[in-house]
């Protein structure tokens, strides 16, 4: 397991380069992202995986400890129950004024369908619900639709967008991760990519999509046509790939040097 020192340039370097990221988003390219799916979600996820590609001891890919203990799983059904019901007011916490209602809303519609999608693909799959899905999958929703949550009154949009992603999520958790753990040695022990990376990804493509189909008034652009606005959704997500990828690399390359102590044993979640 990586020591505290690792812990720490990991928490520093990365909180610089994601403000980093968001000034150019924001200032620059003036990216609309109300909810963070992409400034946020796909930035935190990727800048996880690359790093943890790096750092991650080849013992730990399948080691028998890196499960979560039942009691565990329980006590953290509370924090999914909490984060499911106050999710809108994280979207809503960048919404522009007027659009309060908008986001509130949508972001409700979204989460319920991931949920209702998560129930569905997991019982589908497994022929049961998995506790490991259902913890996570069915907040999948509110990332997803967090780029358009203030661009459209259509609640069956952000219905749509929000099954979508609690489906990506769950086929992530039953297949993808051990595809990428087994295939590349990629260790995601809390399944960040299939919570925040893939469904914050989704969102983003949602808002490229959005911004070229949705009506005038709900793109809040005033000087640019809607295909102009795409171009620059599509530079913030490209930017914020780069910057996440890149960045994980480099830190967890500096983060692997042994002037930070030794790699400490692997923590048994029964502990």
């Amino acid at each position: 397991a990586l020591t505290l020192n690792r812990f720490l340039i990991i928490a520093i370097v990365e909180s610089l380069l994601y403000t980093l990221n968001e000034a150019i988003m924001v200032s620059k390219y003036h990216g609309l992202d109300t909810g963070g799916s992409c400034f946020i979600h796909a930035f935190g996820g990727y800048f996880g995986l690359a790093c943890s590609l790096l750092v991650t001891p080849k013992e730990a890919i399948g080691h028998k400890e890196k499960e979560s203990s039942y009691y565990s799983n329980m006590f953290a059904m509370a924090g999914t129950v909490f984060l499911w019901l106050l999710w809108p007011s994280f979207n809503l916490s960048a919404a522009p004024r007027g659009y309060e209602g908008l986001v509130i809303m949508n972001t409700f519609f979204g989460i319920l369908c991931s949920l209702f999608a998560t129930f569905w693909l997991s019982t589908v799959i497994h022929g049961k619900l998995e506790v490991e899905e259902v913890l996570n999958a069915v907040l999948a929703g509110a990332v997803a639709v967090g780029t358009i949550c203030d661009m459209t009154d259509k609640i069956w949009i952000a219905m749509l967008i929000g099954a979508l992603g609690g489906i990506v999520s769950t086929l992530g958790f039953a297949y993808i991760s051990g595809f990428l753990e087994k295939k590349f040695g990629l260790f995601d022990c809390a399944g960040i990519h299939n919570l925040h990376a893939m469904p914050g990804l989704l969102g983003a493509l949602a808002g490229i999509i959005g911004t070229l189909l949705l009506d005038e008034d709900a793109r809040r652009q005033s000087d640019r046509s809607s295909h102009g606005q795409c171009v620059y959704q599509i530079l913030t997500l490209v930017t914020t790939l780069g910057i996440a990828i890149v960045g994980g690399i480099f830190t967890g390359f500096i983060a692997k040097l042994n002037c930070f102590g030794k790699f400490e044993n692997f923590f048994s979640d029964k502990e």
